[in-house]
């Protein structure tokens, strides 16, 4: 890969076209087939299993894959879900062969912003669109490689350094702009991917820390529900509230006087 790509200043890039592929599964072609040219997907939204003979590919939100020019594949979409994705074409005249995909995942949007100046290049038409495109294609296959290189791009690694920021903040105001910032991604991708790894929403996760705090500083009678609101990083005492019966079926008092009975029965 990394000979492929040192090899590109060297030789012209092709554009042939673009295309926005959603839910019609006649866009999807479900055999195994190859092609005589160069093909890039961006999945905006969605997900699929693409398979390279025994070789299988998990595809989601915010991943481009490449396929090199002749490599069988098989593409095999989630319809369940909604799909959107970019599907880029083009020749490259390279004496370096590239003999199998790549996958990367856009940590930071920066890949979805050319793949859409693309797409809106090739639809409008306007002058020299197909030098632009070219353009834009070598940068997407450079910042690839960029990606495949910096591990601080890997999906595992951005949730990791938000849940110790959460755990470590909570009492402080925390939004998604604060978990961007800290992860070096945008807020968008930090959204899907901890609904993609973690199963819920970054706001939700941060609501939950805060509960479980709470419940342990409520089982100290001494401290004012009103004092735990505010310590665990609620503004609201009466939201406070609601979100921890949401969370625990009970109300702060209500678990406070349970818990304490728990502890003098303990006792």
């Amino acid at each position: 890969m990394e000979m492929f790509l040192n090899s590109l200043f060297r030789f012209p890039i092709d554009f042939i076209g673009a295309w926005s592929m959603r839910n019609n599964r006649t866009n999807w072609n479900s055999t195994s087939h190859k092609h005589g040219y160069f093909e890039m997907l961006y999945f905006q939204d969605g997900q699929a299993d693409i398979c390279f003979g025994a070789d299988l590919k998990q595809i989601k939100p915010f991943n481009m894959v490449l396929y090199p020019p002749g490599l069988k594949h098989k593409e095999v979409p989630d319809f369940g879900h909604d799909l959107n994705v970019i599907c880029l074409q083009m020749h490259i005249d390279s004496t370096v062969e590239l003999s199998s995909s790549f996958q990367v995942t856009d940590y930071n949007n920066n890949l979805r912003g050319m793949f859409e100046e693309i797409l809106n290049e090739y639809q409008n038409r306007s002058l020299h669109f197909r030098e632009i495109a070219n353009n834009l294609c070598r940068n997407i296959l450079y910042l690839s490689g960029r990606y495949m290189k910096n591990n601080q791009g890997r999906p595992n690694e951005i949730v990791n350094r938000c849940i110790l920021f959460i755990h470590d903040n909570y009492s402080e105001h925390i939004d998604l702009e604060a978990l961007a910032r800290i992860a070096y991604a945008s807020s968008s991708y930090i959204e899907r991917i901890f609904n993609l790894e973690l199963g819920t929403s970054p706001i939700k996760y941060i609501r939950q820390v805060r509960i479980e705090a709470a419940k342990k500083m409520i089982c100290l009678e001494t401290i004012p529900i009103n004092d735990v609101a505010t310590r665990v990083g609620f503004d609201d005492p009466l939201y406070f509230s609601r979100v921890f019966h949401q969370l625990t079926g009970l109300s702060p008092r209500e678990y406070r006087k349970e818990h304490a009975s728990t502890q003098k029965t303990d006792k």
